[in-house]
């Protein structure tokens, strides 16, 4: 779309979707359907309906629409070369 959206902008809107039961949280993990991805972008974020399928394939190719995921995948944010034990 070209217009940047603050990360906190984007937390207020899914923090609002989760608190009315359009979105799940589940292991702190968010995954969108398709359809709920493009109300977010439309409804919430303003972005017009010419960017929605970019976004689809994008959100689609980091693994965040569960019409995306097999059963054995993990949202690409998990891929990590981080190990964890680094943090502590």
């Amino acid at each position: 779309t070209g217009t940047r959206i603050p990360r906190d902008q984007i937390k207020l809107v899914i923090a609002d979707e989760l608190e009315k039961g359009r979105v799940r949280l589940t292991e702190n993990v968010i995954l969108l359907s398709a359809d709920e991805l493009s109300f977010l972008a439309a409804k919430r974020l303003h972005i017009q309906k010419r960017f929605i399928s970019k976004i689809q394939k994008e959100a689609t190719r980091r693994r965040i629409l569960r019409e995306s995921l097999k059963s054995d995948s993990q949202p690409a944010y998990f891929e990590s070369e981080i190990d964890e034990q680094d943090l502590l």
